[in-house]
């Protein structure tokens, strides 16, 4: 009787230390990936309809759980699981499961705060807007301008978004339709470049003049401002390569931008002014205020050439294709 006794109590005192041990390890399974210190906060996009497992799954996948299994179970014995909201969340890794539970079942803030940098394309604006469900991936790709060229004349002589999603910080509401997501950057681009362009009031943004450099549309001064937003940094040195623009412009010489060869890549070579004379048919890249005001004021210059240093940023200018050459194997060897 005694050893049978001890038996039990032995496999008692075994199931107990197991149990424990299951508990211990459950709880840990549930604690932050990262300290608060170390804790890192991305946007992570919770789709309708998907179930518990898809969520558990993703969060795991990122990089913001330690268990998706333990993360169901907790959803389950929390009477959670089918509490969690679709939407936008932002994820901190040193949050623990049941903080994330807690958030899903909260559901998401209302609007989405976004900011676009100077120089970004249009495919990554579409990218990170529909990273943050604000729009489906492409809805910015392959807007219809047509349906606002009378409300903002300046998409007349435009093919596409890029060039017109001016750089700023926006707020937005997830799952906007395409042009609830454009308008504000229209309306943004509309309130700071037409007082740039006004002559006495009224905005024309199909004959804009520049002194001593002729008359041009805000598709040609967009265009001009991108090249100069990739490719010169100082807002004097923009101002100076805006003249030579023009003035290679004027005389058939090929602009030969170096960041228009890399957007021909992967939108034809149209786009390349080492292959075709004159401007690009678009902006390639969202120019800042800064570079469509150079734009609009070049500084007038003798120079001809232009490269930047890699090490300093700075623009090193040239007179002659001879000298042009001398800069090249010193500052880009």
């Amino acid at each position: 009787m005694h050893s049978k006794t001890g038996n039990i109590v032995l496999t008692v005192a075994i199931l107990g230390i197991v149990v424990l041990l299951w508990v211990a390890y459950f709880y840990f399974t549930l604690s932050p990936l990262a300290a608060r210190t170390d804790a890192q906060t991305q946007p992570t996009l919770i789709q309708k309809g998907e179930g518990l497992s898809e969520i558990a799954t993703q969060l795991e996948h990122d990089g913001y759980i330690r268990s998706a299994s333990a993360f169901k179970l907790y959803a389950i014995l929390s009477g959670s699981a089918h509490q969690l909201k679709p939407g936008m969340y932002n994820v901190s890794s040193s949050s623990s499961t049941s903080e994330i539970v807690r958030l899903l079942v909260h559901g998401p803030s209302k609007e989405i705060q976004v900011l676009i940098t100077e120089g970004e394309r249009l495919v990554e604006i579409d990218s990170k807007l529909a990273k943050f469900g604000i729009i489906r991936p492409g809805d910015l790709i392959h807007f219809d301008l047509d349906s606002m060229r009378d409300t903002y004349p300046f998409l007349l002589g435009a093919r596409s978004l890029e060039g017109y999603l001016f750089p700023d910080t926006y707020r937005f509401f997830s799952g906007s339709t395409p042009k609830q997501a454009v308008i504000p950057f229209l309306e943004n681009f509309a309130d700071k470049i037409g007082p740039l362009i006004a002559d006495e009031g009224r905005v024309d943004y199909d004959n804009i003049p520049i002194i001593r450099r002729g008359i041009y549309s805000i598709n040609k001064i967009a265009t001009i401002a991108s090249l100069l937003e990739k490719e010169v940094p100082g807002s004097d040195d923009r101002r100076m390569v805006a003249d030579i623009i023009y003035r290679r412009l004027k005389i058939g010489m090929a602009l030969q931008v170096d960041a228009t060869v890399e957007y021909a890549k992967s939108h034809g070579d149209e786009f390349d002014t080492y292959k075709n004379p004159g401007l690009p048919p678009t902006p390639i890249a969202s120019p800042s205020l800064d570079a469509i005001t150079a734009a609009l004021n070049p500084k007038s210059n003798q120079f001809v050439y232009y490269l930047s240093d890699p090490k300093t940023d700075h623009t090193i200018f040239a007179k002659t294709f001879e000298e042009h050459k001398v800069n090249k194997a010193k500052y880009l060897k």
